[in-house]
């Protein structure tokens, strides 16, 4: 069971770093400018802003 929470927080990561690299920001620009938005953004914002606090809550 272990190994594939870890497998799945790697696999986090991933997409995280993916996601700094396709919007040009950091994991910390980015929450702050998500949480300026009057709405949840687009669904890649949403995704990257859940995936984010997943790992801050782990």
């Amino acid at each position: 069971m272990q190994d594939y929470i870890d497998r799945k927080h790697a696999e986090l990561k991933t997409y995280i770093q993916e996601c700094e690299q396709r919007f040009g920001m950091t994991s910390d620009e980015f929450l702050s400018y998500y949480r300026e938005l009057e709405s949840h953004g687009l669904e890649e914002e949403y995704d990257w802003f859940v995936a984010l606090n997943f790992l801050n809550a782990a």
